[in-house]
């Protein structure tokens, strides 16, 4: 009896745990990001969704590992219900931040409450830099617009706003970071939202969230080494 038991819960469990492996994922192009309010949202999608096609064994692998575990967590939510995730952009904003919306009855429903959950960090993050980051559609359903890194939990980038006074004048260098690995010592490069590189950099963040950058910019015009506290947008 007790094995009987036994042998139904388990194989209950085996029945309730859903690997990404199993399901079905697609992939869509954007001619551009896509963001606004969710009918035109929809509207301006609709026809890269019904071109979809099955997402490469490559993609769906990448899904499956843990630098993908919020994107894993976004796809083993029901399909039998809408959901959608949005990202932030552009990439000097916070590339690393999504947020996503399931389990909702209406497909309208899911894609504003994923950009209204987005645009929440988007807007903190344009007070501490004073930027114009936005949010923009990345996934609808099982529909992924982007490539596998947009995914990815973690990526050795990160937002850089400079600003350097000289006399009367500000110059502010904005753009993103890129880093070579994760260690709290180390050289970077600083691209601007065009793609171009702007400076190169090092940082030593060895004493926590305080540390020093020094960064090399448009060919030496500007070189300062500065000390910076290291605090997310809460």
């Amino acid at each position: 009896m007790l094995k009987g038991i036994a042998s139904l819960l388990l194989t209950t469990l085996l029945m309730g745990c859903t690997s990404v492996l199993d399901k079905k994922l697609y992939r869509a192009s954007l001619a551009s990001d896509v963001s606004g309010p969710s009918r035109v949202v929809l509207h301006n999608i609709k026809d890269s969704v019904s071109e979809a096609e099955l997402a490469p064994t490559s993609f769906t692998k990448s899904m499956n590992t843990d630098s993908y575990s919020f994107t894993r967590d976004y796809i083993s939510m029901p399909s039998d219900k809408y959901k959608a995730m949005f990202g932030i952009s552009p990439e000097s904003c916070d590339s690393r931040y999504r947020y996503y919306s399931s389990k909702n009855n209406r497909e309208e429903v899911a894609v504003g409450r994923a950009r209204r959950g987005c645009e929440t960090r988007a807007n903190k993050i344009n007070k501490v830099l004073g930027g114009e980051c936005n949010c923009r559609i990345i996934a609808l359903g099982d529909v992924f617009f982007y490539e596998e890194v947009e995914y990815r939990d973690f990526r050795k980038t990160f937002p850089v706003m400079i600003q350097i006074t000289e006399g009367d004048e500000i110059v502010t260098i904005k753009g993103v970071a890129k880093v070579k690995d994760t260690r709290t010592v180390g050289d970077f490069e600083l691209f601007n939202d065009a793609g171009h590189q702007v400076c190169t950099g090092s940082y030593d963040m060895a004493s926590g969230p305080r540390g020093t950058v020094s960064v090399y910019c448009y060919e030496g015009a500007y070189a300062p080494c500065v000390s910076i506290v290291v605090r997310s947008p809460e």
